[in-house]
């Protein structure tokens, strides 16, 4: 029960995010900062609960650091992906979290990649992420219940 719970909240807060990225191509800091706390109060409660341990607690940052990282170093990727994937990690889970992120990157790179072939963008254009991770999101439940 508490994984679906889990899950609900993260799909909601990346439904909400993924509009926004959609919409303005950012995500106000607002939206972010109540996912990642969101987040840390699901977490710190499956702890209490005797659900999760605080190193699950401190590795749902990694994903999103990581990503925060590769938006500075190289540019690309918009550095309100990283904190949403922090938030997004922290209902989720690592491991969830994580599946969720490589089918989301998976369905942006095809996506990307169509869309160059057939010419609609060019090659620095930027398209928003997290829309990407919604669809991974609900497609990685699927397989989870399915597969």
């Amino acid at each position: 029960m508490a994984e679906w719970l889990g899950y609900l909240a993260g799909a909601c807060y990346l439904a909400v995010c993924s509009a926004e990225d959609i919409k303005k191509r950012k995500v106000p800091v607002s939206f972010l900062f109540a996912g990642i706390i969101g987040g840390l109060v699901w977490r710190i409660a499956l702890w209490a609960d005797g659900s999760g341990g605080l190193t699950e607690l401190f590795c749902c940052f990694v994903p999103g650091a990581v990503l925060l990282l590769l938006a500075r170093l190289f540019g690309g990727i918009g550095s309100g992906d990283g904190m949403a994937w922090i938030g997004t990690c922290l209902f989720l889970g690592v491991i969830s979290g994580c599946g969720v992120f490589l089918i989301g990157f998976l369905l942006s790179f095809f996506w990307s990649a169509a869309l160059l072939i057939f010419r609609r963008v060019g090659r620095k254009s930027r398209i928003p992420f997290l829309p990407f991770a919604f669809a991974g999101m609900i497609l990685w439940k699927i397989g989870v219940l399915y597969g």
